[in-house]
């Protein structure tokens, strides 16, 4: 279960797809964050987007892993060499990558949805609690959790789920982490992005209900909504589409 077969064709294109999504993806990121470094206000207004487009920087930068990493493989002809799981997580350079990519891009979009609904239905309790000091917690938690993760999967490899064999060196996340954290892994990053996406998707239709007085003076929150109903929905399609 989770074993992949190796065509030489198809897996050096997929290599080079996932170096040149990778690479502009990079490029992307890196325009936005030196968009944000630029002037001190939009660090501080803005301080959860700038954390979530350093995740997505290194989801991207695991792109460019991935496709390096098994296209090494490929090249020198041990791509269908089995491995043991616990190798997978250890000796290869792209599987922990490939988590953080997906998680904390995940958690940061959770903490937007939060942040984002609580302004809108609650604007009182926000401006109480969703102090600058509350947003830098925010994004400390996100390097924790990822240490926490990293920690969790390097575990799952100890016993015996570690000496699984698979048949290739494709070290995907499902082959190189025990069955329970691999389980873990997809259900976590589908349900932040569900949950992300249909909460804000509720307190967005409540709000183009209400008057027009309303509507204008909580305008500008309603497009970040939006904004992140985009984010979290296609994110939610491309996670299923890895799965066709």
């Amino acid at each position: 279960m989770g074993d992949f077969q190796v065509d030489f064709a198809q897996t050096l294109f997929m290599c080079i797809l996932y170096i040149s999504i990778g690479t502009i993806s990079i490029i992307c990121s890196l325009t936005t964050i030196t968009l944000y470094l630029t002037s001190r206000d939009l660090r501080r207004k803005y301080i959860l987007y700038l954390v979530l487009d350093m995740c997505e920087l290194l989801d991207a930068i695991s792109y460019v892993l991935l496709g390096t990493g098994r296209g090494h493989q490929l090249l020198t002809g041990v791509m269908a060499v089995p491995i043991t799981v616990r190798a997978c997580f250890f000796t290869k350079y792209w599987p922990q990558s490939l988590i953080l990519g997906t998680q904390l891009p995940s958690i940061c979009t959770m903490f937007l949805s939060f942040e984002r609904i609580m302004a809108v239905s609650k604007p009182a309790v926000y401006k109480r609690m969703c102090t600058q000091n509350f947003k830098y917690i925010l994004c400390g938690m996100v390097p924790v959790w990822g240490v926490l993760t990293l920690l969790a999967a390097g575990a799952s490899v100890i016993g015996v789920d570690g000496d699984r064999v698979v048949g290739t060196r494709h070290c995907a996340i499902i082959t190189s982490t025990s069955r329970w954290y691999a389980t873990f892994h997809f259900t976590f990053i589908v349900l932040a992005y569900v949950i992300a996406f249909f909460s804000t998707l509720i307190v967005w239709a409540t709000r183009r209900v209400m008057t027009t007085l309303t509507k204008s003076k909580y305008g500008s929150q309603d497009d970040k909504l939006g904004m992140i109903l985009a984010m979290s929905g296609t994110s939610i399609i491309l996670l299923a589409s890895q799965q066709l």
